[in-house]
């Protein structure tokens, strides 16, 4: 069980599902992105209170796939993922239906996403923290993670909740 929603699975498993809990299927392997890091399991959370249905999301550093997949069960109505590595984007293409494309947020139409997330490190987010602010519409959400507590982006927009697990960090602006 992952969040309040989710119970994550390999797609040979048979397990029931739990009342109450979306099937969210992973393939374990080479890309980023099983659901058992810490720092993915927060984003799921932080998705789980923020995406409302309809919304657009933009996943950076999108990995397996594994936070589009959550916001697609979640509702949401548009959905893209990039990533800078070409292997990572073609798995995720390989086992979930929303665009993928290899590269970054600096692809992405300015006022496109009600909510960026991005399970990336510090020096990215710090990087790439202008993309995240103009692809997001006004009042958009960012969620943020991949690092640790001692090593925190510094980032051009207010955070307004951070959340901790085992060392690591998931910030919400």
């Amino acid at each position: 069980e992952i969040g309040k929603r989710f119970f994550l699975v390999p797609p040979w498993s048979n397990a029931p599902v739990p009342p109450d809990r979306l099937r969210l299927v992973i393939e374990p392997g080479m890309a980023c992105g099983t659901g058992w890091h810490p720092c993915t399991q927060l984003c799921v959370e932080a998705l789980e209170q923020h995406l409302r249905p309809g919304d657009a999301l933009l996943d950076v550093g999108s990995g397996s796939g594994i936070l589009s997949e959550a916001a697609r069960l979640l509702g949401a109505g548009r959905i893209a993922g990039c990533d800078i590595d070409e292997d990572a984007v073609r798995v995720a293409r390989e086992r979930i239906t929303t665009a993928m494309f290899a590269g970054s947020s600096d692809a992405v139409r300015a006022g496109w996403a009600d909510v960026v997330v991005a399970n990336i490190s510090s020096a990215s987010a710090e990087e790439l923290a202008g993309d995240f602010e103009r692809v997001s519409k006004p009042g958009g959400v960012r969620i943020l993670s991949g690092f640790e507590a001692d090593d925190l982006p510094a980032l051009p927009f207010p955070v307004l909740e951070r959340s901790e697990r085992s060392g690591w960090v998931c910030l919400v602006a």
